[in-house]
């Protein structure tokens, strides 16, 4: 073991221990004293620490306390630095430690900012495409409204221009039934009565004039009501109702306000009595109905008309296009439409119908 120094050192060291225990206490101080001669020069603190421990265990057997005192000492000095280097290794251990956990945690922080950032540019790249999507969507419908819009103008537009210039033609075949034809067959009946005298069959042809003129007379009311424009709606309604009753098995009856010729101008004022007309020849061609009534309200901004009768009535779940078809609604819709008016109605099979305008100023 002498070409081995620290096998010789560790030798040493556990016969002095040994020596020690038997109570060979001077060959221990002996044995202890090679020890530290080995480690004296080697740096090794631990070394140097258990030599003394040996040095002043062995002195203490030999009651020598104060050996015992300085080797107790020295070897606590070194355990105290030892201890204190531990302890500063623990420290910087644990400095280490930390160090590399708050790194660990800034770099955990950093990517949790970078994947934040990330989330933030894909949140505001979508919120900003469903900014565009919705604009695009809200430009289109906007578009669509406006072409609906002004196609529906123009159709109004259309549409009163129709019925204005269908007004106007029936004004002129009327006015030429009236004045000329009219004119010209009140002459012939004339003729014919100057004639009765000498000829004794022209009484038949005098009738026959008289029911051609009745026509013509009826047929030009028909076309355009000039009642209507010399002495109001109100009375052409009156008068229109007196001939329905006098010709038909159906009483009707009216409560109309006087307001009405006041409160609408000439082009609404043929609308709304061609409206009633409309009304009117349903009842008459398919109510079945005994009595009728025409009721025309106003007030500060909206005429209310209601026509109601009580006849067979019909179902009015029907498909739209029949009851167009069947009872004339689509002329009353489109001169409603020119009014910016509505139009409700109730019906029941066997219970009558009931027709509800309301039309503003």
């Amino acid at each position: 073991t002498t070409g081995n120094p620290a096998a010789l050192y560790f030798s040493l060291n556990a016969k002095s221990y040994l020596q020690r225990l038997k109570g060979e206490f001077n060959a221990a101080v002996t044995t202890a004293n090679q020890a530290y001669d080995l480690v004296r020069k080697a740096n090794s603190p631990y070394d140097h620490a258990q030599c003394y421990e040996r040095l002043w265990q062995a002195y203490e057997g030999k009651k020598q306390y104060d050996s015992v005192f300085k080797y107790y000492k020295l070897e606590q000095e070194i355990m105290d630095t030892l201890t204190s280097q531990d302890v500063k290794q623990q420290i910087e251990n644990t400095q280490l430690k930390a160090d590399i956990k708050t790194a660990e945690l800034n770099q955990k922080i950093r990517l949790q900012k970078i994947q934040a950032r990330a989330d933030a540019r894909i949140m505001l790249r979508n919120f900003i495409l469903v900014v565009v999507i919705l604009v695009f969507i809200l430009f289109f419908l906007i578009f669509a409204f406006r072409k609906q819009r002004q196609a529906k103008n123009k159709h109004q537009e259309y549409t009163q221009k129709l019925l204005t210039v269908q007004e106007q033609e029936r004004s002129k075949i009327a006015m030429e039934l009236h004045d000329n034809i009219g004119q010209n067959l009140l002459m012939v009946k004339n003729q014919l009565s100057q004639m009765k005298e000498h000829m004794g069959k022209t009484q038949l042809s005098i009738e026959m004039v008289d029911k051609s003129i009745d026509d013509i007379r009826g047929l030009s009311h028909e076309l355009h009501p000039h009642i209507l424009e010399s002495l109001g709606l109100k009375r052409a309604i009156h008068h229109m109702l007196e001939q329905v009753n006098s010709i038909s098995g159906i009483y009707f009856t009216e409560d109309i306000t006087d307001k009405i010729d006041e409160v609408l101008n000439k082009d609404k004022r043929i609308h709304v009595y061609r409206i009633l007309q409309e009304c009117i020849n349903n009842i008459l061609k398919h109510s079945n109905a005994r009595a009728a009534k025409l009721t025309i309200n106003s007030n500060n901004s909206s005429l209310k008309i209601v026509v109601k009768d009580n006849g067979i009535g019909f179902n009015k779940n029907l498909p739209e296009s029949k009851l167009h078809k069947s009872f004339g609604f689509t002329s009353m819709k489109e001169r409603l439409s020119i009014l910016r008016g509505n139009m409700k109605i109730d019906a029941l099979p066997g219970k009558g119908v009931t027709l509800t305008f309301n039309i503003p100023f």
